[in-house]
């Protein structure tokens, strides 16, 4: 189990009644918290994945001349396959199996990031210059070597980190091949010019799930924990809060942490009841502490309110059960991300042939450069999920960011990046910088005529926020 005590973080496990510490993780969630500066929900996700991969290496000896790089490729197997760690527990005169780790079989993606978030922890034991063979300070061997010889629990998970393994740590690189980053942010993102068409073809409750996802680059199961009582009227001002975390930076517009608020207000349990515990949150939105949300544009804002005044809330004492969030279905149930990821699906596919039937009949009037673009991004609508409407955002952002560059429009650069990373809820600029780096490629390789296409003639321009400086 993982514990929070006075801010430190610690990791154990019991084995037939025995108590086995992780060493050190407490040191390792400081440097997590205060050097790099996660949020407190990555700090807990990072602090997962090491609770895993130290539970699996209690069971798992590296075999004889076995290098790290293979002990860790069995390790993402299990990952892939899934895998169920049980011990044995003697009451009276019954023997009873408990878990001692689940592994539920990951995606390429999940076991991607799993993998990413370790190679954090091993590369803070080589920056601490940690042998961890040699440095008894950091683990007791000679304990671990008696514990192995006498433990009850010796024929079954050795009751140790696997030394043999982690010697390797400081020696080699823990990947034979490193994980490259998942995706270009120009290919996945919905283009810009087709987002106003999607909304006007949409119906009234997916009109504001896609203003909520697209105008502040919320991922769809952030804007499905939105709440009715998220919403400032008065000051035109939308709040996102992480249900399943008590961190007093997120309490949003009720200042209440959500988890405490449902727990008490509705008996929800969104860490742990189905189906809330079905819709992940994942970061902060925006980065910065009990802010509203970062909108792409004032004028996007605008639309949104303006349809909140059209739509039709499904009254909240109807509700069977009772729970508060904004998007509902007809029946008044929490509305799931697979039918709003299907419903996007379907507007996408409806939108693709819109755009395709009148560039048919446009193409004789249409220059071949403008006909060959168009036909390509409109085929981006064919594939594309959700979160592209958030990579739209990062584009958009970072299209500003190369105009502002050049002084074309009355922004300063680092304020609009500033701005499109705390928006984005990033908790480091690199995750920011794809977008920027991507884009800039962009104009390289292909000219500023494609880069800034679409910016030509639409109304939307950077906000006020952009030439005042950000909102402290």
């Amino acid at each position: 189990m993982k514990n929070v005590i006075a801010g430190k973080w610690y990791i154990s496990t019991t084995i037939q009644g025995e108590v086995l510490d992780l060493p050190y993780a407490y040191k390792y969630g400081i440097y997590l918290n205060e050097v790099i500066e996660l949020s407190p929900i990555t700090i807990k996700n990072y602090m997962e994945s090491l609770e895993r991969f130290w539970k699996w290496t209690l069971s798992e000896d590296p075999n004889v001349d076995e290098e790290f790089s293979e002990y860790l490729a069995r390790y993402k197997q299990e990952l892939k396959d899934g895998l169920i760690l049980e011990d044995r527990e003697f009451r009276d005169i019954k023997s009873v199996k408990f878990p001692v780790l689940v592994l539920k079989p990951k995606t390429k993606v999940s076991i991607d990031e799993e993998l990413s978030r370790l190679r954090v922890y091993f590369n803070w034991q080589k920056d601490k210059q940690v042998n961890l063979k040699l440095n008894k300070e950091t683990i007791n061997w000679d304990y671990e070597r008696r514990r192995r010889e006498v433990s009850k629990h010796a024929g079954y998970i050795s009751g140790k980190i696997n030394s043999f393994a982690l010697e390797r740590i400081s020696k080699k690189d823990m990947f034979s091949n490193k994980s490259v980053k998942r995706f270009v942010a120009t290919d996945k993102a919905f283009p810009f010019q087709y987002f106003l068409d999607l909304i006007d073809s949409a119906n009234i409750r997916e009109k504001l799930l896609y203003l909520l996802m697209g105008g502040t680059s919320a991922r769809v199961s952030q804007a499905l924990n939105l709440t009715i009582y998220d919403i400032d009227y008065d000051n035109r001002q939308v709040y996102l809060s992480d249900p399943v975390i008590d961190d007093p930076s997120q309490v949003g517009f009720l200042g209440e942490t959500r988890r405490r608020w449902l727990k008490r207000e509705y008996s929800i349990d969104a860490q742990n009841q189905h189906p809330h515990n079905t819709i992940q949150f994942k970061y902060p939105i925006p980065a910065r502490p009990n802010k509203p949300l970062y909108w792409l544009n004032e004028s996007f804002k605008e639309i949104f309110f303006q349809y909140i005044a059209e739509y039709n809330i499904y009254p909240e004492h109807l509700r069977r059960p009772r729970h508060p969030f904004f998007f509902t279905k007809k029946d008044g149930g929490r509305l799931l991300y697979r039918p709003a990821l299907n419903k996007f699906k379907s507007d996408c596919s409806k939108l693709y042939s819109v755009i395709e039937n009148r560039l048919e009949r446009e193409h004789d009037t249409m220059s071949a450069d403008k006909y060959n673009r168009e036909i390509k991004d409109s085929k981006l609508l064919i594939n594309i999920g959700p979160h592209g409407l958030r990579h739209m955002y990062g584009n958009y952002m970072a299209e500003l960011f190369y105009r502002a560059s050049l002084s074309e429009i009355p922004a300063v650069a680092e304020k609009v990046r500033l701005y499109c990373q705390y928006g984005m809820g990033h908790s480091s600029s690199k995750s920011t910088d794809v977008y920027m780096n991507a884009r800039m490629d962009d104009v390289i390789l292909s000219g500023e005529e494609y880069f800034v296409h679409y910016m030509r003639d639409h109304k939307y321009l950077p906000p006020l926020l952009f030439i005042k400086g950000l909102v402290a």
